[in-house]
């Protein structure tokens, strides 16, 4: 074993998923030392996953073949943890259950992100952090897996210092609005938040994220200009975290940014983009931490509501944004302390 421990971080990133699960594990792998462990990454070349690299400066890249079948991507993981001497693999996978990966080894410690309880039962790490994981666990046998269950446990990038953000202070009336609808945003929510948003007649200054998947930039802008309202569009951002702190109200999606926003406390607006953000929406609204605009939905008339809505923080302690990388350092204790 080298000085350093290695993992390799597995996830996709393509119209089919998203963005979500690479940019989670990006987020994940940034917060081990790096005196500590080397991180690597594994994921299907698709257009998504090479911009989301170069955005984020992910090193050590290994690209797998976009129509590549299951078996030969495990395969391709088992000659990595051979070559690599890995002590981890970590996975997101949202294409295919993790129980589909047969004939996976078992000589590093394997942990997950997982949105489904379909996961190989000698895993060493389990992380589901949706509304409905306790749930879909309950009952299941794991008998050597430390279980991170519901959305507390969500991957919040390493830079999120929630005791910072606990002490801002936002405007009102609110003023400086955040359009974050996530990494592809195939339905084009964000020109239709930016009309609607526009739409109110009120003196709003608009501050757009596009994530490298977004096919419709130039439109967007030439929409915004035509509206006169003051805006600034920006592209394959990385330190989502500012831009929180910075406005005083937010409108986002279901995916990971409903759970960034309420962990930040930032009063905000979101829309579920696919069917499984409804309840994890639905859950954050509930708390009283966002107003839920519905499926696919921006109506001008719910934006303007929610704009002047009185919106509370999650609870102090509900988010624990190292759980993650603590127990899969514990995991990675544990196995060398067995090998001794």
């Amino acid at each position: 074993m080298s000085a350093r421990f290695r993992i390799l971080f597995r996830a996709d990133a393509d119209p089919a998923v998203g963005t979500g699960d690479l940019a989670s594990l990006a987020g994940l792998a940034a917060s081990f030392d790096p005196a500590r462990y080397e991180t690597h990454f594994m994921a299907r070349r698709h257009a998504f996953a090479r911009d989301l690299a170069a955005a984020r400066g992910l090193a050590r890249m290994h690209w797998l073949d976009p129509d590549l079948d299951l078996a030969a991507e495990v395969a391709a993981l088992n000659r990595a943890v051979a070559d690599l001497d890995l002590a981890a693999l970590v996975f997101e996978i949202t294409r295919v259950p993790l129980e589909a990966y047969a004939g996976l080894t078992d000589r590093p410690v394997r942990a997950c992100v997982c949105f489904d309880a379909r996961v190989p039962r000698d895993f060493d790490v389990v992380v589901n952090w949706d509304v409905s994981a306790p749930r879909l666990f309950s009952g299941l046998e794991f008998p050597r897996a430390e279980l991170l269950l519901g959305p507390g446990c969500v991957l919040l990038p390493p830079g999120f210092d929630l005791e910072r953000a606990a002490r801002v202070r936002r405007a009102r009336p609110r003023r400086r609005i955040l359009v974050a609808m996530g990494g592809a945003d195939e339905q084009d929510l964000t020109a239709r938040v930016c009309a609607g948003l526009a739409g109110l007649g009120r003196d709003l200054a608009l501050r757009v994220v596009l994530g490298p998947g977004y096919g419709h930039e130039a439109r967007l802008r030439a929409k915004l200009a035509a509206a006169g309202l003051e805006h600034r569009v920006e592209r394959n951002v990385t330190d989502m975290f500012s831009r929180y702190l910075e406005c005083d109200f937010a409108v986002g999606t279901g995916g990971l940014t409903v759970s960034e926003l309420a962990a930040t406390g930032t009063p905000a607006a979101v829309a579920a983009a696919y069917d499984h953000q409804v309840e994890r929406c639905e859950f954050f609204a509930a708390m009283g931490a966002v107003r839920y605009l519905g499926f696919r939905r921006a109506d001008p008339g719910d934006l303007a509501a929610a704009l002047d809505a009185d919106l509370v923080p999650a609870p102090a302690g509900f988010f624990r944004p190292r759980a993650v990388q603590e127990a899969v350092e514990r995991a990675i204790a544990r196995r060398q302390a067995w090998n001794s």
